[in-house]
């Protein structure tokens, strides 16, 4: 691979393209063909934050808050299915335990990319309870 960049280099330098002909006449653009799933997913958690976004300081404030309800529920959840699979609590200064809670770690976090709606959602219904109960509260009279 790094044979082909630099004879690619060298190449460029010299006037001509990898491909053929003078680098003058190459010209070309990367165009993505045709959405992958993970886009379409990546295009709606987009919209739904935007959502969040679109409602203020309190969307934000009522998101935040169930993200922290959310992670500081799973890490324990974790760490207690960690004990149950394996019979022992993790011991961070073994090696061995470090990779099994690594790889319980990956495959958590893969699932609770899942739950990313759920959490807009849960942000989106508690924002006019969030507005009244506590940015209004805190805001300045104008």
């Amino acid at each position: 691979m790094l044979i082909i960049a630099f004879r690619a280099r060298c190449a460029a330098s010299a006037g001509f393209s990898l491909f053929g002909g003078k680098k003058e006449d190459v010209k070309g653009k990367v165009v993505r063909t045709k959405k992958g799933k993970d886009d379409e997913e990546m295009d709606e958690s987009k919209k739904l934050l935007q959502q969040v976004k679109d409602a203020g300081v309190a969307g934000i404030i009522s998101y935040i808050f169930w993200e922290w309800a959310f992670w500081g529920v799973s890490i324990p959840v974790c760490i207690v299915g960690y004990q149950a699979a394996t019979g022992h609590w993790p011991d961070f200064s073994n090696q061995d335990d470090l990779a099994k809670l690594g790889a319980e770690a990956f495959a958590f976090v893969n699932v609770a990319r899942f739950a990313v709606p759920l959490r807009i959602g849960l942000a989106l219904s508690t924002t006019p309870w969030v507005q009244s109960n506590i940015v209004d509260k805190f805001q300045k009279d104008k």
